[in-house]
């Protein structure tokens, strides 16, 4: 027997969607309002006294009052000299049975003689004294404020789609193809 035998195969379609994700990202928003810190130093500088007075007074270097002052005890003790020394003259000049002369005087009165001292310049050391004032150190801290806005994901999905279909029916096709052929039935 001869047999001829077609077939086709079935066929499907697809039709595809595919899915689609959309997100929506608000980021997060930071805000920061930072105020520094502050350091204050206040340095009062040392002082320092130096009284020289006993020292200048060695030297005679005076103030005008103490100068003032000094001058005039001087003037008096001179005065005070002056005028023994002139009352002494007069006594010697008046006793002329002593026998002294106005040249004899004149001639004592002619020769100076001064005193001289060697002696240390300043022999009273200056006063010093010191004020020290302390450092003042004042902080101010600093501050951080901090503003935090969440950030959000916001996502919505397009779910995918898949349709089939048959696109072509499967067939078989049975023929014979023989000499042989009985037709009835």
């Amino acid at each position: 027997m001869d047999l001829r035998i077609d077939q086709a195969f079935a066929r499907i379609g697809l039709n595809i969607k595919h899915p689609f994700l959309r997100l929506e990202v608000a980021r997060p928003n930071l805000r920061l309002n930072v105020s520094g810190p502050r350091l204050k130093i206040e340095n009062r500088l040392p002082e320092i006294h130096i009284d020289q007075t006993e020292c200048f007074a060695d030297m005679d270097r005076r103030t005008p009052l103490e100068f003032s002052r000094y001058w005039s005890q001087v003037a008096r003790e001179m005065a005070s000299e002056a005028t023994g020394r002139i009352a002494e003259e007069g006594d010697m000049l008046a006793a002329i049975e002593d026998g002294v002369t106005v040249a004899d005087v004149a001639w004592e009165n002619s020769f100076r003689t001064d005193e001289f001292d060697v002696a240390a310049v300043a022999s009273h050391p200056p006063r010093i004294d010191f004020t020290v004032y302390p450092v003042e150190i004042r902080v101010e801290p600093g501050r951080v404020a901090v503003e935090l806005e969440p950030g959000a994901v916001k996502g919505e999905l397009d779910w995918g789609k898949v349709r089939v279909y048959l696109r072509q029916q499967p067939e078989l096709d049975i023929q014979y193809v023989g000499k042989n052929y009985d037709s009835t039935i």
